[in-house]
């Protein structure tokens, strides 16, 4: 305990749920692992406890099954968590591995196969919005670490038997973090990536991962980032957003959009379909602007536009014609437009 303030290790297990809302074939939840962890437990303990209800305040970690929890977690809800770290995480389910594991995890709980995202080929989208790998975009403004072995047994390994299962599963979870420190360098996000080499899918190794990352989670919290600027962020829900801004997209099929680069100054929309962009508080209230939004096609738009009274303006964007079938669905053809939008003084 650190005065004013408890510090509160919550450790929610849900592997056998991939830290997830289930999609059952369509009916949703329950399970609904991610509502429960994010929306109901999180506010419990603020509820309960002297805790810092922001992000500033909040750091998420686990190991294996729970380093795609901590990862999905901090990619969905960006501005909840200032710190993420994963032990011998399951940062990518492009891997083959994880494709049988996910489908076949239900099967261990009494559901049926596929239950948690939905099969591959027909919910891919799905599959993509849980990869943490596909989501990286939204790590931005976080502290990051990552730790792996390479498989080979290595000099925490005492129990001969449980090390020649746990380097089977290392040397897949491996080539996962190799995937996911490639993504995070290729988007120029900084990443703490600790590969120490020998090492299992083992408890002495997430031990020492524990004790070797406290005092930097501890550090984060002492001296939180700053949220990311500007701002982007991804996602395939048709309502999103963070850091103060918000995404409402209206579109005939699901997919993925993004805006990026946002700021004060404007964004970068990609989708289709039309949408409506609030801004953070950025504006003081009654202020008018100039919104000029440039198409993919170079197609020039212009609009007056004033702040309401919390100083953030909504912005109604039109991207081209609505995709009529789900992203990555058989036979969908997606196409994606992009509208860069500048907001001016008059």
């Amino acid at each position: 305990i650190t005065a004013p303030y408890d510090v509160i290790v919550v450790m929610p297990d849900a592997a056998n749920g991939c830290y997830a809302d289930w999609y059952n074939e369509g009916a949703g939840g329950p399970p609904m692992w991610e509502t429960y962890h994010i929306a109901q437990l999180l506010p419990w303990v603020d509820a309960h406890f002297r805790t810092t209800a922001t992000r500033e305040g909040r750091a998420i970690a686990g190991l294996s099954t729970g380093g795609l929890g901590v990862m999905g977690y901090a990619e969905r809800h960006p501005d909840d968590f200032v710190a993420a770290a994963a032990f011998s995480g399951a940062l990518n389910l492009d891997s083959g591995i994880m494709l049988a594991l996910v489908d076949l995890a239900p099967v261990g709980v009494g559901d049926l196969p596929a239950a948690i995202y939905g099969t591959r080929l027909q919910q891919q989208l799905n599959w993509e919005f849980h990869n943490p790998l596909s989501m990286a975009p939204n790590l931005r403004g976080m502290r990051l670490w990552a730790y792996t072995g390479n498989g080979q047994p290595g000099p925490l390994d005492d129990d001969l038997a449980y090390a020649v299962f746990g380097a089977v599963l290392e040397t897949f979870i491996h080539a996962m973090n190799v995937s996911f420190h490639d993504q995070m360098v290729s988007l120029g996000i900084p990443m703490t990536y600790i590969d120490y080499g020998p090492g299992t899918h083992t408890w002495p190794y997430w031990q020492r991962d524990l004790e070797q990352v406290l005092p930097g989670l501890m550090q984060a919290f002492a001296d939180p980032p700053s949220p990311p600027d500007p701002v982007s962020l991804k996602s395939d829900l048709p309502d999103y957003g963070a850091y103060g801004w918000r995404v409402q997209m209206t579109r005939p099929a699901a997919e993925f959009s993004e805006l990026s680069n946002a700021g004060a100054d404007g964004f970068l929309l990609s989708g289709s379909g039309s949408a409506v962009i609030h801004t953070p508080s950025n504006y003081a209230p009654g202020e008018a602007v100039n919104v000029v939004l440039t198409g993919s096609t170079g197609t020039v738009s212009r609009q007056s536009l004033s702040a309401d009274s919390a100083g953030q303006l909504s912005i109604p964007v039109s991207l081209g014609p609505g995709n009529v079938a789900q992203e990555y669905s058989p036979g969908a053809t997606t196409n994606v437009y992009q509208v860069q939008v500048a907001i001016q003084q008059p």
